[in-house]
């Protein structure tokens, strides 16, 4: 059982990655350069402290 619970979060979290790619790449950026900017800066807003923001990101 604990064999699937992997893979699932181990394919939402492709999934997250790939759609993040992808919007990079629609809106004519880097992906590369868009994935770091978002690692760089997405942990530093206060957003992320709320409960709300943790819930839809997980």
């Amino acid at each position: 059982m604990g064999h699937n619970s992997k893979s699932f979060k181990g394919a939402a979290a492709n999934g997250i990655i790939l759609s993040l790619i992808e919007t990079a790449k629609r809106n004519e950026l880097d992906p590369e350069k868009y994935l770091n900017y978002l690692l760089q800066k997405l942990p530093n807003k206060d957003i992320l402290n709320s409960a709300t923001s943790r819930g839809l990101l997980l």
